[in-house]
């Protein structure tokens, strides 16, 4: 059940009179590589294209960052066809579509030679939430050992600083 909020990741929800604001930029910049969503592209074929993404910082109200493996099909995808749409699914029934146009900032990233840094400018979002279902909590993760660890940290530090923040 779609329904268009804004064009801005700060966002209200909820019946007139009983609506809460939802800031996505807080909830992917206080959960680094925490959050997991599903980004959407456009195949070479014209078809949707889908990945898990992780790597999302709000570098403000209209503008998310993501670490993403250079050389995928995902990557590949951007560099042809920017449009995409990040479905984000979270606790407190945050069932969002952020929709947008993605740009390459840096190629490949301080952090990973393997990864390269890309730039979202959000043109919308959409409310996905079921009138039958209410989403408690997103994907659990957890890093798979301490390399990794030091990875997701070292990348986000990127992107936090791409950003400008301290």
């Amino acid at each position: 059940m779609s329904k268009m909020l804004g064009d801005s990741l700060q966002v209200k929800v909820g019946k007139p009179g009983d609506e809460r604001l939802v800031d996505l930029g807080k909830l992917f910049n206080d959960n680094p590589n925490r959050i997991i969503a599903v980004l959407a592209t456009v195949g070479a074929d014209g078809g949707p294209h889908t990945c898990p993404v992780s790597l999302i910082y709000a570098a403000d109200d209209k503008t998310l960052l993501l670490g993403m493996l250079k050389n995928s099909l995902t990557s590949a995808n951007l560099a042809r066809d920017g449009r995409v749409c990040l479905q984000i699914m979270a606790a407190d029934d945050v069932v969002m579509g952020i929709k947008g146009v993605m740009r390459p900032v840096r190629d490949p990233m301080e952090a990973s030679p393997a990864m390269a840094l890309w730039e979202m400018q959000v043109s919308h979002v959409k409310l996905d939430t079921s009138p039958a279902q209410r989403v408690t909590q997103g994907v659990a993760a957890d890093y798979r050992n301490d390399k990794a660890r030091a990875f997701g940290e070292a990348c986000f530090a990127e992107l936090r600083a791409a950003a400008g923040a301290a």
